[in-house]
Parts: C-alpha cells; structure tokens; sequence
C-alpha cells in the first residue's frame, strides 16, 4: 500500500534553547506522525504532542564532522481530531539549530517503518 502524506509542517529556531513546536489541525484517528528532530549531537530529542499520542523513536543519525543530529519518531494509530495538535521538541539541553517537521501520513499499517535504516 502506497504512504500518502496527508499533510506536513515544520518549525526552526537558529538561536539557542531546548524547545521548538509545530502543529497540525484536522487529523484523522488511525493515521502515523512521522517527526524529525535536528539539534547538537550532543542532546537527545523527545516529542510530546497535545493529543497525547505516545512518539518512539528510531535510532539517530549523527553526522560527527558538523556534530549535529537527525532523528525520526512516530506515533501510530494516532487519536486525529479537528483541533491543533501542537507537537513540542524537547532537547535534553541547550542547542541551536533547531529544527522539527511534521508529517501525517495515512497508511494501513505500520509496516513502512519496518524498514527504516540509518546507514
């Protein structure tokens, strides 16, 4: 079954701190949240959204030459709703750069993560 991107955000801060936020309106329950985080490679990066899906994380990219890292999480079968769904980026300390993005994507089941590989 082909991912259909429903719809997508993003938010960015180049300033230093340990949060950064982006929303969503009009979900559909059942969907998958892809989130990616960048930020220092020195921080660890976690996702709480205002619908209170619960986000897993993949295991990060570090690009050691610029010390930064990328990180993907999901929430699946996600509880959807017409309100914002704020999705908020917490650093486990300071770093600038940051950046988070959003994706709702519709699928059957979960198994297109199934084969995410990071090198």
């Amino acid at each position: 079954m082909p991912i259909n991107v429903a719809q997508e955000n993003y938010g960015q801060n180049i300033g230093a701190g340990t949060t950064i936020t982006c929303s969503l309106s009009n979900t559909q329950a059942g969907s998958v949240f892809a989130v990616t985080t960048y930020g220092s490679s020195s921080v660890t990066a976690s996702i709480t959204g205002s619908q209170g899906n619960t986000f897993t994380p993949k295991t990060p990219v570090d690009n050691a030459g610029a010390s930064t890292r990328l990180t993907l999480h999901y929430a699946p079968n996600i509880a959807g709703g017409a309100a914002a769904n704020t999705f908020t980026c917490t650093y486990s300390g300071s770093t600038s750069n940051r950046f988070i993005a959003v994706a709702e994507i519709r699928l059957a089941t979960l198994t297109a993560f199934d084969g995410f590989k990071t090198r």
